[in-house]
């Protein structure tokens, strides 16, 4: 998980750099970012509802691996803004989609008096790496 989380988060800092690279120009870049976020915004009310039905451990490999595929398949591919954009949706919708479904899933497996707990753990271990990378 550590280093999935911590991949998950890479495309969310570099996108804006990454489009410009790619020639977009420095105010329309912003905008790929601000799509990966709606994107986003999408993954972690849409796709909850099936994981309701479909179970939340059958959601979260998914999501991950879709997330990973989208920027292999698409945003290294992409070399137009719309492309980008597309990416930028795609990749926010799983993203965040992953991002959600990761709590409830050791809320799961876990007694009802050890939840907060346990995610309070899994947080506080995930932050450690997360502070090595950004200092």
């Amino acid at each position: 998980m550590i280093i999935l989380l911590a991949g998950i988060f890479g495309p969310y800092f570099y996108v804006i750099q990454y489009s410009q690279f790619r020639g977009v120009s420095a105010d329309l870049a912003f905008y790929v970012l601000s799509s990966m976020s709606a994107g986003g915004v999408g993954g972690r009310i849409i796709i909850p509802f099936f994981a309701d039905t479909i179970g939340l451990f059958n959601i979260l490999a998914p999501v991950a691996f879709l997330s990973g595929l989208s920027c292999l398949a698409i945003g290294l591919r992409a070399r137009s803004l719309a492309a980008l954009l597309v990416f930028s949706v795609l990749y926010g919708l799983f993203s965040g989609a992953y991002i959600t479904v990761v709590a409830p899933c050791v809320a799961q497996i876990s007694k009802i008096d050890q939840v907060g707990a346990r995610v309070g753990i899994m947080y506080s271990l995930l932050s450690i790496p997360y502070a090595r990378i950004l200092f």
